[in-house]
């Protein structure tokens, strides 16, 4: 009986001492593959990087904190990559807070457009995501595709606050927003496309085609700057022009009597012909009162509409007044004659 306990109590022991090592092994291997799949900020920051280079939109969304994205729609990043493809994504300086909750990174992106952004990104442990770090806030994903595809939408909308608000600042004041609305609701504005955008620096270019409920097409060549703040604005070359708003800006300079704007309204060949003076003594003589225009015949490059002038003196005048669009998209009159 003895020999037969000590037997089992010998054959635990090889049994045990067996398997030990296996144990062993298995443990370490729990460990590698936990350690290896841990969620740390550097982690998260390559995979947003490698999802954003390679257009993998929903998996570089998904580094986004729950939060983060609840302010940002994943439909509406969706759109902000779709206007100008990242190409390079790189960061460094990774800091972590004494808490260990929270880290800052610098971010460098670089799209196909040639624009870079450079962002301080903000991550934390996600609560809503496994404790996973993610990143809470930072990004700009400013590009100048973006703000004038942003900008067209606005306009078509007629959302004059938020076109306005692509202005840079200096841009606001030279073109407020009562002008802008003034300018776009005289001739609405049915398409608005802009071509490739060229980048130097925090530089760009580009141009915009408006096409307007008349028909006329409207080609304007802006410029664009990224500020401190990697945001990209228009910095200038909105005009809005068409043949309707010639004629509405010259009726409104001659009711208020700025001569010299009304007379800006005119092509070159016209202004060759007829001086500045003697076209603001003509008309200086008796205030205009009434100032109307169309309708309009337009076709391509040029236009005719009536125009009905009348003044303190009781005096009327009418005639057909021709315009063509002079330069790249300016609508200037070119014959003038009242009867």
């Amino acid at each position: 009986m003895f020999d037969s306990i000590r037997q089992r109590k010998r054959e635990f022991w090889i049994a045990l001492i067996l398997f030990m090592p296996l144990f062993s092994i298995t443990i370490g291997i729990y460990a590698g593959v936990s350690s290896a799949t841990r969620s740390t900020p550097d982690r998260t920051l390559a995979g947003f990087c490698k999802a954003m280079q390679s257009g993998n939109t929903p998996r570089a969304y998904s580094q986004y904190s729950s939060r983060y994205q609840r302010t940002y729609s994943k439909q509406q990043f969706e759109s902000d990559m779709s206007a100008d493809a990242v190409i390079s994504c790189s960061y460094n300086s990774i800091s972590v807070s004494n808490s260990g909750d929270t880290a800052r990174a610098r971010l460098r992106l670089v799209y196909a457009s040639g624009a870079t952004e450079k962002d301080i990104v903000t991550l934390s442990r996600d609560s809503s995501s496994k404790n996973e770090w993610k990143i809470g806030s930072g990004m700009s994903l400013s590009t100048p595709a973006g703000l004038l595809d942003a900008f067209c939408t606005a306009v078509q909308a007629g959302n004059y606050n938020a076109a306005h608000a692509a202005f840079v600042g200096r841009y606001q004041h030279e073109y407020p927003i009562q002008q802008l609305k003034n300018d776009v609701s005289i001739d609405k504005v049915v398409s608005c496309t802009h071509g490739p955008v060229s980048v130097s620096g925090i530089d760009g270019l580009a141009m915009l085609t408006f096409v307007h409920a008349s028909g006329v097409l409207d080609n304007d060549i802006v410029t664009l700057s990224q500020n401190h703040n990697n945001t990209w604005k228009i910095e200038n070359g909105i005009n809005f022009a068409t043949p309707i708003r010639t004629l509405a800006l010259f009726c409104d300079a001659m009711h208020g009597g700025d001569y010299q704007a009304a007379y800006d309204q005119f092509t070159n060949a016209f202004q060759d012909m007829v001086p500045e003076p003697q076209f603001a003594t003509i008309f200086s003589q008796n205030k205009i009162t009434l100032c109307k225009y169309g309708p309009f015949s337009i076709a391509q490059t040029r236009a005719e509409a009536i125009l009905k002038l009348s003044n303190s003196a009781s005096l009327a005048y009418s005639g057909i007044v021709r315009l063509i669009q002079q330069g790249a998209s300016d609508w200037k009159i070119d014959n003038f004659r009242l009867m």
